[in-house]
């Protein structure tokens, strides 16, 4: 969006329901959460265009990049899930119980996640 114009530069269909969006800046990758299909789509930042989908739990919607750690959290809101994705390889490097997580925000300095949900709020030791 040209703030000044208030017009779309550029856009691209990503699919239905897209919801949450996370940056790996040094890979210049961006990640959508597209819950209703339980997948995050990897989209080159230049082009717009999905590169690769990445399997996840039910519901994905929050999503936040940690590019120092090379690692990606989906949190799944009807699985109750947090999964964690390897940035270089796309595997599921681990997966915990958090309930309903919506919403992310990750602290690089100290390695810490946060999530709300619908039961409050957790601060995750990563």
């Amino acid at each position: 969006i040209d703030l000044k114009t208030a017009k779309a530069l550029r856009s691209e269909f990503t699919g239905f329901t897209a919801w949450e969006t996370a940056r790996d800046p040094a890979r210049r990758r961006l990640f959508v959460s597209i819950p209703f299909r339980s997948i995050v789509a990897v989209v080159d930042e230049k082009t717009l265009k999905v590169v690769r989908e990445i399997p996840s739990g039910l519901g994905a919607r929050a999503l936040a990049a940690d590019v120092t750690g090379r690692r990606l959290f989906v949190g799944s809101q009807l699985s109750s899930t947090v999964e964690v994705f390897d940035l270089d390889s796309f595997k599921r490097i681990g997966r915990f119980y958090v309930f309903m997580p919506r919403y992310f925000v990750y602290d690089v300095t100290k390695h810490e996640l946060f999530t709300a949900g619908t039961a409050g709020i957790y601060k995750i030791k990563i």
